[in-house]
């Protein structure tokens, strides 16, 4: 449990010195095997991941974590085509996890040995299995206050960090017109870098919201 503290922490070295310590204490055990893999994983060790990822699939064959966390070893490693095989045994053993499918799918834009065709079919499997959770979901009805001469506009994202879609977004935050425009920016990673504290002195209404359940955060906005 310390690992994984340390681990979402984004404390590299305090994960893997508990990780190793629990790896010790129970090598039987897949779990203490995927924490390993996860810790080496936050410090950009690929080669030692893998090694620990693999041990935990073979304690645990059905363990969606333990496949995930091969499945970055290996595209973290440049070995894209056997990353995508790893991920789709993650998404296999948990097929309603969003974030498991995403990653398999972040991994096929990667892969040489796919085709466009089904990079799009599979895109579109992710679509129609979440999108249904969204469209049951009753919206308050917002509606645009007249009296007010600025458009109040909402930006929702785990992007605003050191991310390649922070490079397109911040020219946006620096010169949209605030005269016309009240921007929110509605942040749901919960790690702060560098780049996130640039552009959140950009936005005077910038909401961390990476605690909040998807059901609670809609009903905030």
């Amino acid at each position: 449990n310390l690992a994984d503290v340390f681990i979402q922490a984004h404390q590299p070295e305090k994960a893997i010195d508990f990780a190793v310590a629990a790896v010790n204490l129970a090598p039987e055990q897949a779990t203490t095997w995927t924490n390993l893999g996860a810790a080496y994983d936050i410090a950009w060790r690929p080669w030692e991941s893998e090694r620990a990822s693999r041990r935990a699939v073979a304690i645990s064959p059905k363990n969606p974590a333990a496949w995930t966390n091969l499945g970055n070893a290996l595209k973290n490693s440049g070995r894209i085509d056997e990353s995508v095989p790893a991920y789709r045994e993650a998404v296999r053993y948990a097929p309603g996890n969003a974030m498991l499918r995403s990653n398999y799918l972040f991994g096929l834009l990667y892969a040489d040995d796919v085709s466009p065709e089904f990079v799009a079919k599979e895109h579109f499997a992710y679509g129609g299995l979440f999108e249904q959770r969204i469209a049951e979901t009753k919206f308050p009805k917002n509606k645009l206050n007249k009296s007010k001469s600025r458009l109040k506009i909402g930006f929702v994202s785990a992007d605003f960090r050191s991310h390649p879609v922070s490079n397109f977004v911040e020219p946006l935050l620096a010169h949209i017109n605030s005269d016309l425009f009240e921007v929110h920016v509605f942040n749901v990673y919960k790690r702060r870098d560098p780049v996130m504290e640039r552009l959140s002195k950009m936005v005077p209404c910038w909401h961390d919201v990476g605690d909040l359940d998807p059901s609670v955060l809609h009903k905030n906005i």
